[in-house]
């Protein structure tokens, strides 16, 4: 459990107070009605943070977006890196990032987190966005 008290104390000035039950493993945060982010400890000493994000089929079978999911994972140049999979079956994005906690305060996890919150919510906004046939 002091993995999760200390997930607990670092997650206390990212929400309202009394929102987060102190003996959970891992919280889910809602940012939007379609997507939330899960913060957990796992493994050991880690601070995973992760989300599911839903690809429409057209999407999901596109050449083109899979190469830009995949680039994603290359270009991005900040640390701990996001990274972006694909859960198959699902249809779903997976993005998660981890940092051990010994690299974590409050002003570091904050950051993680808004951009983390952030590249997610543009990911999410750009599946859902048509594909656009390309004039040969």
């Amino acid at each position: 459990m002091a993995g999760s008290s200390r997930l607990f104390q670092l997650l206390t000035n990212l929400v309202e107070e009394g929102e987060l039950p102190e003996t959970s493993e891992g919280y889910v945060l809602s940012l939007s009605e379609t997507l939330s982010v899960e913060i957990e400890e796992s493994p050991a000493d880690h601070m995973t943070v992760s989300c599911l994000l839903n690809a429409p089929e057209e999407r999901f079978y596109d050449w083109g977006t899979l190469a830009v999911l995949l680039q994603t994972n290359l270009l991005g140049l900040e640390h701990p890196p996001i990274l972006v999979g694909a859960l198959i079956e699902e249809q779903q994005i997976l993005m998660w990032s981890r940092q051990p906690f010994i690299l974590l305060d409050r002003p570091a996890l904050k950051r993680l987190f808004e951009r983390f919150a952030t590249q997610a919510e543009k990911l999410e906004q750009w599946l859902a966005q048509p594909l656009v046939d390309e004039v040969g």
